[in-house]
């Protein structure tokens, strides 16, 4: 576990009355210092509050914000080594917030003489470089319970729910795309124009007896579309007659179940929820969703 990164995070939620976790601001940094030492730049968009993970073959990043008061970013890169490079920027609006955050920062690097731990100040940012141990899996792990603590609070004031693998676009929050993962499961939350998709898959059991167990629930815009779903869905299913494969619809929700032997269908749907996300945004930047979702 990186105490190191948990110690930042617990201070910027602490400056702001936050419960550890970031998110992300419209407001604009003063600092215009190019040379940033290839530290990623401080992120300041218009809109409402965000937390917002992503993630590539070899690195993960949070970036926050509170529009106008603050902004934050981390990023964990793996080179192939035990060791991971963590690089952070803080950015508040307030120069005596930032003054306090440059001074508590470099005391804390005082204290690893090892020279693991350098912060820089300009302006109202601080930089912050690291280098430490910890798998990519499990500093993700952090950022997402730091976004999830972020969004159970900001969440319903931002309209927001991002603690993703994407960032989501547009301020009034009409689409988003959410994972989240704790021990052995995974949650994908979607929502866009009245479509809500809820997707967990877990893993039960231990050795021989281990099975996947996926759940979705499915919240269609009207009732004419979830019946064409549900109809097509239950078609499906009679190709399980082991009940593997289960369909329940009321409403304008069809619910599907699907049980497997092994661990397949879960690790299956650990890595498509953060796929499903990625091409969801990018299907809704270019204004492409509407095809995807079959919206006529």
């Amino acid at each position: 576990m990186n105490f190191k990164h948990l110690f930042l995070t617990t201070l910027f939620a602490t400056s702001f009355g936050l419960v550890a976790c970031d998110n992300s601001s419209s407001a604009e940094s003063s600092d215009d210092n190019s040379n940033k030492n290839g530290k990623q730049d401080v992120i300041s968009h218009s809109g409402q509050a965000y937390c917002n993970v992503t993630t590539t073959a070899n690195s993960v990043t949070v970036s926050m914000a509170l529009e106008g008061e603050a902004t934050y970013t981390s990023t964990v890169t793996d080179a192939g080594s035990r060791y991971k490079t963590i690089s952070s920027e803080y950015w508040y609006a307030s120069s005596s917030d930032a003054n306090k955050e440059c001074n508590d920062q470099k005391e804390e690097a005082a204290s690893w003489r090892d020279g693991s731990y350098q912060v820089s100040c300009s302006g109202n940012t601080i930089y912050i470089s690291e280098i430490d141990e910890g798998s990519l899996s499990n500093h993700e792990s952090n950022f997402r319970d730091m976004c999830n603590k972020f969004n159970a609070q900001y969440g319903s004031s931002s309209g927001q729910n991002n603690s993703t693998t994407n960032r989501n676009n547009g301020s009034n929050a009409e689409f988003s795309c959410d994972v989240s993962r704790t021990g052995n499961s995974v949650t994908m939350l979607v929502s866009y124009k009245g479509y809500a998709f809820e997707t967990s898959s877990s893993l039960l059991g231990t050795g021989s007896e281990v099975s996947s167990v996926t759940t979705m629930k499915n919240v269609y815009p009207n009732k004419e579309r979830a019946n064409y779903e549900c109809q097509s869905l239950k078609r499906t299913a009679t190709g399980y007659p082991d009940g593997s494969y289960q369909i329940s619809c009321s409403d304008k929700t069809v619910s599907i179940t699907i049980i497997g032997d092994g661990d397949k269908e879960f690790v299956y749907m650990n890595g498509y929820v953060d796929d499903y996300c990625e091409t969801a945004r990018d299907a809704y930047n270019n204004g492409e969703l509407d095809d995807m979702y079959e919206i006529y």
